[in-house]
């Protein structure tokens, strides 16, 4: 995995809400400000699954709560 596949969208923070039943937030590349999301698997113990978004702006956003993460074809 990692590198060689890129991600199409991401999905984290999902929660129950009582209101609304599932909740989540996402970033898809294309959407809003986004111009990639780039995949990092663990590297060793303790090392976390991660992505990193980056907009149009230059501001990276680091997600470690990831709940789906879809690659493209």
């Amino acid at each position: 995995m990692g590198c060689e596949m890129k991600v199409k969208s991401v999905t984290f923070n999902w929660f129950y809400s009582e209101d609304s039943g599932e909740e989540f937030s996402s970033y898809t590349v294309g959407k809003t400000t986004v111009t990639k999301i780039e995949y990092h698997s663990p590297m060793g113990e303790g090392d976390r699954h991660y992505c990193d978004v980056y907009c149009e702006d230059g501001c990276v956003m680091r997600i470690f709560n990831l709940n789906s993460v879809e690659f493209e074809n």
